[in-house]
């Protein structure tokens, strides 16, 4: 069923703009996600409810069992689910980029299409999947009720039924949860170690390919690598000359790959008196921002090189652009659980 604008405001459903209290709606109330991706399907759950009884039954056989169950609870809310990446996102922009068909570069997506940044995040979301299925599977095998039986057929995966109070309760989360992610996180298991291949772990938290990939590459990091030493050095012919009478430091900012900089604001009169050669670039509260002509020429071509550093990406960008729904419900499962208390359940 959907409920359409004028109802949902008769019953304080939705958060309104003139009534910006986490309490003034009955989403504001229930939500307790710790995702974008949790709040948006209960907003989902809301405007469109449910009016199968069996449907709604194992949505609260779901809640009640992770009700009666804190630490599973707790270790989700506070572990996987929090600080989640926003896959749905993820995917609609590379799902974006894969129907545009436009390349930049080197083989690259351009303008708003998918990167290395939506690689990462999709890379990031599918290591939380073990940790999601790891506290789902705690939450199964708590009392020792679980208990397994034949194959269903040749070669395929056994099945687990359930024994004790929360006998249904068990088996409807491990069908409708736990299966269905710990399938997918076995079916992203490639792409993981793709990834943990191709991206250069040694740059993080800067994401670039790894050069070993392509020639290029390899030249490009060098090169870059070679510049920063020469940053070096002029650091030091600072630390050691004109600019000797304060703490002088290597900085970087989105302007300018680097520059130098003092830690205090006053120090400026100082170092044109010493140096009547360097170019103050402004007055900050953490120091005095200046260069030189040396380092504006190091700055400008590692600039360059970070430009020019866009390999293209060894990976699918055709990667599944939907995932179970039973994925996207299992990023809700951070609701006020102590709402089975009342609701009886639906006959």
């Amino acid at each position: 069923m959907r409920i359409d604008s004028a109802a949902a405001e008769a019953v304080n459903l939705l958060p309104k703009a003139d009534h910006p209290s986490a309490f003034g709606s009955v989403f504001g109330v229930l939500n307790r996600c710790k995702s974008k991706m949790g709040s948006r399907t209960l907003e989902r759950w809301l405007r469109q409810p449910l009016l199968c009884p069996e449907a709604i039954n194992k949505r609260l056989d779901v809640v009640q069992l992770l009700k009666e169950n804190p630490g599973a609870r707790s270790a989700l809310q506070e572990g996987p689910l929090k600080g989640l990446p926003d896959v749905d996102a993820v995917v609609a922009k590379i799902s974006r980029s894969s129907g545009s068909g436009s390349k930049g570069t080197r083989g690259t997506c351009s303008g708003a299409g998918a990167s290395l940044t939506e690689v990462w995040r999709l890379y990031m979301f599918t290591r939380a999947l073990a940790g999601v299925t790891a506290s789902l599977l705690e939450c199964l095998c708590e009392g020792g009720d679980q208990v397994v039986s034949e194959a269903a057929e040749e070669g395929g995966e056994p099945r687990c039924s359930y024994t004790g109070a929360l006998a249904r309760q068990k088996q409807t989360l491990h069908s409708t949860l736990y299966e269905p992610l710990r399938a997918i996180s076995a079916k992203f298991e490639r792409y993981r170690h793709l990834v943990e291949h191709v991206v250069d772990f040694d740059q993080l938290p800067d994401l670039v390919v790894s050069p070993q990939h392509d020639p290029a590459l390899a030249e490009l990091r060098e090169e870059r690598d070679g510049l920063e030493q020469e940053a070096q050095r002029e650091l030091a012919k600072a630390q050691s000359g004109y600019g000797a009478f304060a703490e002088v430091r290597l900085d970087s900012n989105s302007q300018r790959a680097f520059f130098l900089r003092t830690t205090r604001g006053d120090d400026e009169r100082q170092l044109r008196a010493n140096n009547s050669r360097v170019t103050v670039l402004s007055l900050q509260k953490n120091g005095v921002h200046f260069t030189t002509d040396a380092l504006e020429s190091i700055s400008a071509r590692v600039g360059d090189i970070d430009r020019e550093y866009v390999p293209p990406l060894p990976l699918p960008l055709s990667l599944p652009l939907s995932l179970p729904l039973s994925l996207s419900l299992s990023l809700s499962l951070s609701l006020p659980l102590p709402l089975p208390l009342s609701l009886s359940r639906t006959h």
